[in-house]
């Protein structure tokens, strides 16, 4: 849970961001440590697709005769969008 006063990340989550940071050697922006909001969209945008996501992805793009574009089979939130848009443009909700 957050800081509610000063909406700072909890300790957990922001030891959780600059682990994911230090993995992929990437500086965890400044925001990231003082606003929870920020620091939840750095962790999302580090977390990579799970192979069941990529697996949807690729038999959704099939169907709909499209191309998974190549930086959302690294973010998750991109490819969750792309499903979402894929879903859809195949008539699968």
């Amino acid at each position: 849970m957050s800081d509610t006063k000063t909406n700072a990340p909890s300790p957990a989550k922001l030891a959780f961001a600059e682990k994911l940071a230090a993995r992929a050697k990437v500086d965890l922006p400044d925001d990231a440590r003082t606003d929870w909001r920020a620091c939840s969209a750095f962790i999302d945008k580090m977390i990579a697709p799970t192979e069941k996501q990529l697996s949807l992805a690729e038999r959704l793009a099939k169907d709909a005769g499209i191309e998974i574009p190549e930086d959302a089979k690294k973010d998750k939130l991109k490819l969750s969008k792309f499903i979402d848009e894929a879903k859809a443009a195949t008539g699968k909700e």
